[in-house]
């Protein structure tokens, strides 16, 4: 199952990768998309059969783990309350490896944070992340989620950018949810099934800044606009 995936994502991103080469000159700016963490693939890898998740390769790919049970059953249940038409897919992001942190949180310093996942789309052209952190005791949800937003890069997807940004928290889970609207997704709908998923305490707001950190300067043309 595992390899049937595997080729169905390749086979996705060989399809985007050549209709982004296809676009004529004429076509809008965007913002540059940061490279992944490792250029051979989009997602982490993922262990062969047989071998330990809890191992990191020789080849210095991140080591991967199962999903944080209690994250993922909350992406389940936002799910439940909001689903977007696209194939989504949750991956364990691995606090050991600053590079993938980055790209997927924003986040440049993991003190105080335990777990972490995201849902994004299986087709790297697809601009849609939503991220759930989980910290620990006597840190700030909040604070940490509006981190995430001044340090997410809205343009690291493939010819894709996102501009709409949310951020949330609910007791130690803190969210970040971005999202193309062309893609009819609505990033607020995603927040308000966070609150609703969460429960008493749990709240979601636009973020003062988007992508600070990756130096995106005020009034650029292509920063994203968080949504309204």
């Amino acid at each position: 199952m595992k390899k049937l995936t595997a080729l169905l994502c390749a086979a996705a991103l060989a399809a985007t990768l050549a209709a982004c080469g296809s676009q004529t000159s004429s076509a809008a700016p965007t913002a540059t998309p940061s490279p992944t963490p490792d250029a051979s693939t989009e997602q982490p890898a993922t262990p062969e059969d047989g071998a330990d998740a809890d191992d990191t390769g020789e080849s210095g790919t991140p080591a991967v783990t199962e999903p944080d049970a209690e994250l993922s059953a909350l992406v389940d249940s936002i799910y439940e309350n909001y689903t977007p038409e696209l194939m989504l897919m949750t991956n364990a992001i691995d606090l050991s490896d600053a590079s993938w942190v980055s790209y997927y949180t924003g986040l440049t310093d993991t003190t105080g944070i335990e777990a972490a996942i995201a849902s994004e789309t299986a087709i790297s052209a697809q601009a849609y992340s939503l991220v759930l952190v989980r910290v620990a005791e006597g840190t700030d949800a909040a604070e940490v989620a509006d981190r995430m937003a001044a340090g997410i890069n809205p343009g690291k997807w493939i010819c894709a950018q996102a501009d709409q940004v949310m951020v949330g928290a609910a007791g130690n889970i803190a969210m970040l949810v971005m999202a193309d609207s062309g893609l009819s997704v609505s990033a607020q709908d995603v927040a308000d099934a966070f609150v609703a998923a969460a429960g008493e305490g749990a709240s979601a707001w636009v973020p003062e800044t988007v992508g600070e950190a990756q130096g995106i300067p005020a009034g650029d043309d292509t920063a994203v606009q968080p949504v309204e």
